[in-house]
């Protein structure tokens, strides 16, 4: 297990690519991060209802994959 070293690296090069093409569209830079912060917001709201979703469903899988392998 690392500890997420190279992903956050690519991650964040990746957003740096995509902010430079906003840019040269016209964007002003504080558009792109307003635009980068809203995302992360969004991003941040999904995971949590997942993470309620898992907790649900998680019980209700083992039920399915004992009856399976019964």
């Amino acid at each position: 297990m690392g500890d997420a070293t190279n992903t956050v690296l690519i991650f964040a090069g990746e957003l740096l690519k995509r902010a430079e093409s906003l840019l040269v569209m016209g964007l002003h830079p504080s558009e792109v991060i307003k635009g980068y912060e809203l995302a992360c917001t969004k991003a941040l709201a999904e995971l949590e209802c997942a993470s309620h979703l898992t907790s649900v469903l998680c019980p209700l899988m083992d039920g399915l994959f004992t009856s399976a392998i019964n």
